[in-house]
């Protein structure tokens, strides 16, 4: 999730792997982001 800031842009595709607060939450992220490779030995 990105969060947008008075003043902000999101500019494609250099800004596509943003995804972070701004800020803490209080709580932790439910999902995780993995890498979407068929094989982990590709890492």
């Amino acid at each position: 999730p990105f969060i947008w800031q008075v003043g902000g842009r999101f500019t494609w595709p250099d800004d596509r792997d943003r995804l972070v607060y701004a800020h803490r939450r209080g709580f932790e992220d439910a999902f995780v982001s993995e890498p979407d490779l068929p094989f982990k030995a590709l890492l």
